[in-house]
């Protein structure tokens, strides 16, 4: 059960952005999501969709946000998911860590010419699979 002085403190945190129509989290962060305080940590978009659904979401599904900013609480803008899910999204809108890189870890550049992509969709340098295949030869 949810007590009315923890939606009070939740709300307290909440800024809504007119631009974006999304409720940011303005008090603590942990790796850009909010967090929030009642009993445990929570993070805040997780705690506050648990709410609004009443219903607890097993470990292992993921709140996604559809609007790509992890600060938002907006439950419009969270969608429950799985981690493959949430892991497509996420390259599929740029935002993985992995999509942003534009040089192989040799810097070669992750250009269109120079980049293969792999049955399990990773990206590899062709230059330095070039190198290798000539190494073994």
């Amino acid at each position: 059960m949810v007590s009315l002085s923890d939606l009070d403190r939740f709300w307290a945190k909440v800024k809504f952005n007119p631009t974006t129509g999304c409720w940011d989290w303005t008090a603590s962060l942990r790796k850009g999501y909010g967090q929030f305080r009642s009993g445990d940590m929570h993070p805040s978009h997780r705690w506050i969709i648990e709410v609004i659904h009443d219903v607890k979401y097993p470990q292992q599904v993921f709140i996604m946000h559809r609007c790509n900013r992890p600060t938002c609480v907006n439950p419009s803008h969270l969608v429950p998911g799985t981690n493959s899910v949430n892991q497509d999204y996420s390259v599929a809108s740029g935002r993985h860590w992995q999509t942003r890189k534009t040089e192989c870890p040799q810097g070669h550049g992750y250009t269109e010419e120079n980049t293969y992509v792999d049955k399990q969709g990773k990206r590899h340098c062709r230059t330095c699979n070039r190198i290798r295949q000539q190494g073994e030869s």
